[in-house]
């Protein structure tokens, strides 16, 4: 069985931060997506879920128009990492590694 590890996401560019590592330029962004539902009283509920993602930009990914406010496709996988923060607790960190971004 062939092992599979995807996400598409599409929504709203929260913070970006974008820098230069070595010759290539990255960037490091928030993307809020939204699920609405009913409650059991009838009433309408938003669910808004804030994801991690970064974009190495290549062929595949073009930076351009990435700003906050902003609304993407992303199709990549995840990547979690696990550390020792500074008062000794371990933490896991979800991200997004985008393999192609569009702006819409």
């Amino acid at each position: 069985m062939e092992n599979l590890n995807r996400i598409e996401l599409r929504g709203t560019v929260g913070t970006v931060k974008t820098h230069n590592v070595g010759d290539a330029k990255v960037a490091r962004f928030a993307l809020a997506t939204c699920y609405t539902f009913r409650n059991r009283q009838g009433e309408s509920v938003v669910e808004v879920t804030w994801h991690n993602v970064s974009a190495w930009q290549s062929d595949s990914i073009s930076l351009e128009g990435l700003a906050q406010g902003a609304q993407v496709h992303v199709i990549g996988r995840i990547r979690t990492q696990r550390y020792t923060a500074s008062d000794g607790s371990e933490r896991t960190f979800y991200e997004v590694v985008a393999g192609k971004l569009e702006v819409i």
